[in-house]
Parts: C-alpha cells; sequence; structure tokens
C-alpha cells in the first residue's frame, strides 16, 4: 500500500499539533493562569463559581522563554456556575514568578485580584 507524502504530512502536522496542546495545558502557565482565575473573586462576581478552565483547541498560545524569564499569551474558556466566557491573558514570568500582565474579558480589561 503506498501512502501519499500530502496524507503522512496531515498526520505528522496533526500530531505535531496534538504535542503543543497537550504541553500547553499542562504547562507551568497554564498552570499558574487556572489557579488565578478560579481564585479571582472578581471573575466569580461575573460568571459565577469557576467549574472548568481549559484552553480550547485551536485558540492562540504563546509562550516564550529568554534566559530567567519567559511570557505567555493565551485564550482560555472559562465555564462558571452562571455563563462560559473566553479570557485573554498575557502574562510574564521573572525570577520564577508567575504573574498577569494583562487580562481581558468580552474586550474590557479585567483584574483577576
Amino acid at each position: 500500500m503506498r501512502v501519499n507524502k500530502l496524507s503522512l504530512a496531515v498526520l505528522a502536522g496533526a500530531t505535531l499539533y496534538g504535542v503543543v496542546y497537550f504541553m500547553a495545558s499542562h504547562g507551568d502557565a497554564f498552570k499558574f493562569a487556572e489557579r488565578t482565575i478560579r481564585n479571582s473573586r472578581s471573575l466569580e462576581t461575573r460568571i459565577g463559581k469557576v467549574d472548568n478552565v481549559r484552553i480550547p483547541l485551536f485558540s492562540p498560545y504563546r509562550e516564550r522563554f529568554f534566559n530567567s524569564e519567559a511570557s505567555a499569551a493565551m485564550t482560555v474558556e472559562v465555564t462558571g456556575a452562571m455563563r462560559t466566557v473566553e479570557l485573554k491573558l498575557k502574562m510574564k514570568k521573572t525570577n520564577d514568578h508567575w504573574m498577569v500582565e494583562h487580562a481581558s474579558l468580552d474586550g474590557a480589561p479585567v483584574i483577576l485580584n
């Protein structure tokens, strides 16, 4: 049986995307974001108690590293008791400590305290 090169390339691309998605959803930046979101009282007042935080399959995700610093930008889907929203985050890691530089909900800035 002859395997088409295009089929092989599509399979390799899908596999690579799956690995990147898995790494992103289990990475340090996402774990910090999830913890911050779950502990945010201001977000809870808007959407209710947070039930689930996840990275949607085809949403933007970027993580960069430089020496001991890192940055991450991602869109996460947050499901609360009252509604589900997409939250956009920009974060920075300095000296092994992550912080949220900017967060927005429905295009408006939101403070995750």
